[in-house]
């Protein structure tokens, strides 16, 4: 079993060790044998995978250190507001974010701009129902509007 280096214990087991022990004895057994014999495929895999958790760690803690004033959904704080965290429109305006607006320099600006001020407006807006039910209407003015210019 292999032991990796990192910021754990020494002599310490990785989790992932530990569950091909409680998977599969037999393939336990075999490792101990003759050695894991990972293939290349497997361990390009492995690293994308590694990579991958190391992105989402880094961009969920942004998102968690981004939230002020209670707010806490750091995806898209006015549409959950107003909207609703999983309402179909609000996951829209969060899918524009994604394929359209992360692309560009200007669209990232305008992300990070939209974190660092949206929240207070947003907790603003929990307090103010009518406000809030008239800034509802307009993003799903807006998010129809998109979907129409986009052909979806």
């Amino acid at each position: 079993m292999a032991v990796r280096r990192g910021r754990r214990a020494p002599n310490s087991i990785a989790a992932t060790d530990l569950a091909k022990l409680g998977a599969c004895e037999t393939q336990a057994m075999l490792i101990a044998k003759h050695g894991d014999r990972t293939s290349p495929e497997r361990e390009v895999q492995r690293r994308a995978g590694d990579h991958e958790h190391a992105r989402f760690h880094v961009e969920s803690s942004q998102q968690h250190n981004a939230g002020r004033g209670g707010i806490r959904n750091a995806r898209c704080f006015i549409a959950s507001v107003v909207l609703g965290p999983n309402d179909p429109d609000t996951r829209r305006l969060r899918r524009f974010r994604d394929t359209r607006l992360r692309r560009t320099r200007i669209g990232r600006a305008g992300i990070a701009a939209y974190c660092r001020f949206s929240p207070p407006i947003a907790q603003w807006l929990n307090t103010h129902p009518m406000t809030a039910r008239g800034v509802a209407t307009a993003l799903r003015a807006i998010t129809r509007f998109c979907l129409a210019k986009e052909g979806t």
